[in-house]
């Protein structure tokens, strides 16, 4: 009975459709305008040091706003990365960190950013994609060691023979039997 319980639990936690990565509540900052950056023919390349990989945030400030896709993408797309953030900083005329920001809003999930986009340009006013939820920081960390303890449970269980995940799932069906070789013959 408990294993049943157990069982339902996992489920519920999986199949609630959690966004922990993904931002509701938008804020929104006017974007400041500069341009510094500069095109030599083939590449961007950042005339000051506030342009440079160094002044913006790290590829864990990138995990936690934005998720593990956009920061899977910077560490081995880092040139290509590298580019188009800065050819953003250039076209928007935005700071390293806003241009970061939209880049890895872009790249976890490109019609999102559009719609957030769209919607700046109507309102005339940037999201703000470098701040960071405390709150929704530390609820998503507590998901994640929820649904990790969960899941080594749940595999500890499988492996030492605790749970029959076949017999769970089959409703517990005699007619299966002769696949694991159990029950009467």
């Amino acid at each position: 009975m408990m294993n049943h319980l157990f069982l339902l639990i996992l489920i519920a936690f999986v199949t609630s459709g959690a966004c922990a990565f993904v931002p509701t509540t938008p804020s929104f900052t006017r974007a400041v305008a500069r341009r510094m950056v500069r095109f030599d023919g083939e590449r961007w390349i950042p005339e000051t040091d506030d342009e440079t990989p160094d002044a913006g945030y790290s590829i864990g400030g990138t995990l936690l706003r934005f998720g593990p896709i956009p920061a899977i993408k910077r560490v081995f797309q880092s040139d290509e990365y590298e580019q188009a953030v800065l050819k953003f900083m250039y076209s928007e005329g935005c700071d390293r960190n806003q241009a970061q920001g939209n880049m890895d809003y872009y790249m976890r999930n490109p019609n999102d950013w559009f719609a957030v986009r769209l919607k700046e340009e109507k309102s005339g006013v940037k999201k703000d994609f470098v701040s960071i939820d405390a709150v929704k920081t530390a609820l998503t960390l507590v998901w994640g060691v929820l649904v990790l303890v969960i899941g080594a449970k749940l595999a500890f269980q499988i492996a030492s023979g605790e749970l029959d995940l076949f017999y769970i799932l089959l409703g517990r069906s005699h007619q299966w039997d002769f696949l694991t070789g159990k029950g009467d013959q």
